[in-house]
């Protein structure tokens, strides 16, 4: 009774800002979960064969070997009975979901031999991931009331659901670190809630939602540890942030710089004595380093090349060109000058394809996307923010430069993921220059950080403007995410 007595006390510590968002954020993602059919996701069909295969037998699927059955055979005639694999990209078809054809599943649900949860041993292609996500995810996989698949199918996206909230939660925490007006932290935590495409993902079964926070609650031990001083606490707490990271997902790694940029900056701002600057050392690289024994363990297990295969793979192509990769960063972000050859890759791929089109659209199998003039608009409001900040920049430079230590810990935090994406859609590219494996979501451990300067821009407008700036900006996260959920609801139900 006394702990149940505590736990209420807690609940009512939560402030009501954060309490709305929660109760939207929830609204939001159980909508993507039910609304969004299953596999739909990004590559889901691979990622729960993954959960299933680890729940199912306790081994991880193989990448590149197995029995030839990449997903199940209960998951294959899921799919097929459902139509779920035929959904993709064909605008005109849909699921199928009448009574007729639940009461035909149920009877070849109960058709299935014994094994027929567990035989999907690969190859798999998210097999070379860490399982990280995947055992958190196989607990709700067992726990799934029922026994039928399609039971486990939704509690484990249920599940996944947890780890967006958790998103939220902690982006408030930096909010609240950086800003004392309540409606500026509820801003910040507003432009993460609203997201749209980081709610479809939260309703869906993919490890990005945990690299997501592992890489939000990085951000938030760092800025505690640059304003507060680096103790022994916020120190493990910034390491296991880390470990999380890169046992999440092979695209957790570039994380490891970022901690090293913070550990150097912490040290320039507190010059900690000399022992005591070991001493935290240490337990960050103890902790890491334990991470890192727990990876060269898995890429040593002979499954499909271990956790990190798929990125040791992509070196097969011909070598790194510094002069070339140079010069497909330029192109990326700004037009060819006549001096520079074509870059590599696709010619119409760049930042508006990355920065806006995927990074707001392309929901569901990347086939639902925003109309062109929303993508506009959203292009327009990013060059103002950066126009804005740039202003702030220039006119407050004395408050800048007291604030060096958050500014280069935010800054660097982030070119230092975006400069690591480059160099491997770059090496992507040297395989298949067809394909760089370079998309919006994959810029959504930053969300905070941009969140951050939404709101440092609406702070610094005059006071009649900040409230409806901030308005608008809440009118237009809601508008964002009304609109995919009623092209989704289109989509696959109309």
């Amino acid at each position: 009774m006394r702990v149940f007595r505590r736990g209420v006390a807690r609940v009512r510590t939560v402030p009501r800002p954060l309490a709305a968002l929660l109760a939207v954020a929830t609204i939001q993602v159980v909508a993507w979960a039910l609304l969004l059919p299953p596999f739909q996701g990004p590559d889901e069909d691979a990622h729960f064969a993954y959960v299933q295969q680890l729940a199912e037998t306790g081994n991880l699927p193989d990448a590149s070997g197995g029995n030839g059955r990449n997903v199940s055979s209960e998951q294959e005639r899921a799919m097929a009975w459902v139509k779920l694999r035929s959904l993709r990209g064909i605008p005109g078809d849909r699921p199928a979901w009448s009574e007729a054809d639940e009461r035909r599943w149920r009877r070849i649900e109960a058709s299935l031999s014994g094994d027929a949860s567990a035989d999907g041993l690969g190859p798999n292609a998210v097999g070379q991931n860490p399982p990280l996500y995947y055992a958190l995810e196989a607990i709700p996989y067992k726990l799934a009331p029922g026994g039928s698949f399609l039971n486990r199918f939704y509690v484990t996206r249920l599940a996944s659901a947890l780890f967006y909230l958790a998103i939220v939660a902690v982006t408030w925490l930096i909010a609240a670190e950086l800003f004392r007006p309540l409606w500026a932290r509820t801003l910040t935590t507003a432009v993460v809630a609203l997201h749209p495409k980081l709610a479809m993902l939260g309703g869906t079964i993919n490890p990005d939602i945990l690299l997501v926070l592992a890489w939000t609650a990085f951000i938030y031990a760092g800025l505690r540890i640059v304003r507060r001083g680096p103790s022994l606490r916020r120190l493990a707490g910034a390491a296991t942030a880390t470990a999380a990271a890169f046992l999440t997902h092979g695209r957790g790694l570039p994380i490891l710089g970022a901690l090293a940029v913070l550990l150097v900056i912490a040290y320039v701002r507190w010059r900690p004595p000399g022992r005591q600057a070991l001493l935290g050392a240490g337990i960050c690289a103890g902790v890491v380093g334990l991470g890192l024994l727990a990876v060269v363990a898995l890429s040593s297990g002979g499954t499909g090349g271990g956790a990190y295969g798929g990125e040791v793979s992509r070196l097969g192509g011909r070598g790194f060109n510094v002069r070339e990769f140079l010069s497909y960063v330029w192109q990326f972000y700004l037009p060819r000058p006549e001096s520079l050859q074509e870059s590599i890759g696709p010619p119409d791929y760049g930042i508006r394809e990355v920065y806006f089109q995927s990074f707001y659209g392309d929901l569901a199998w990347l086939e639902i996307q925003y109309p062109a003039f929303a993508i506009d608009l959203l292009e327009i409001a990013t060059i103002l923010l950066l126009v804005g900040l740039y202003t702030i920049a220039i006119r407050r430079l004395d408050a800048v430069r007291r604030s060096w230590p958050v500014i280069s810990f935010l800054a660097l935090t982030a070119i230092v993921l975006i400069a690591s994406l480059h160099v491997s859609s770059y090496r992507d590219m040297l395989v298949n220059p067809a394909d760089p494996l370079f998309t919006g979501r994959y810029l959504f451990p930053l969300l905070a950080i941009l969140a951050i300067a939404v709101t440092t821009l609406v702070m610094a407008l005059p006071r009649r403007l900040a409230p409806l700036a901030a308005g608008v900006v809440v009118a237009g996260g809601v508008v964002l995410q009304l609109s995919a959920l009623g092209m989704t609801l289109v989509r696959f139900y109309a």
